[in-house]
């Protein structure tokens, strides 16, 4: 039985020690962007810089409004 568990132990600790210990590190242009603080990803000369947020969210909701969508039985949006 010890013997049993011995090996068990030397193929796990071999398995462990084989398996790779870091993913690679793919760039990640989104949070990269978001982590310096920098993430408005529009152009300088672009009229939604020059809104503000109340205006945006209104925007925001416009556009919502153009979706059609449907209701459940229950009531729930749905978006087509």
């Amino acid at each position: 039985m010890r013997k049993l568990l011995a090996v068990l132990f030397v193929f796990g600790l071999a398995g462990w020690a084989d398996s790779p210990t870091a993913v690679a590190q793919v760039p990640n242009d989104s949070y990269a962007k978001y982590s310096t603080g920098n993430y408005a990803n529009s152009p300088k000369n672009s009229p939604l810089r020059k809104m503000t947020t109340a205006q945006l969210q209104q925007r925001r909701l416009d556009l919502y409004k153009t979706i059609p969508y449907g209701q459940t039985r229950r009531g729930v949006p749905y978006y087509i």
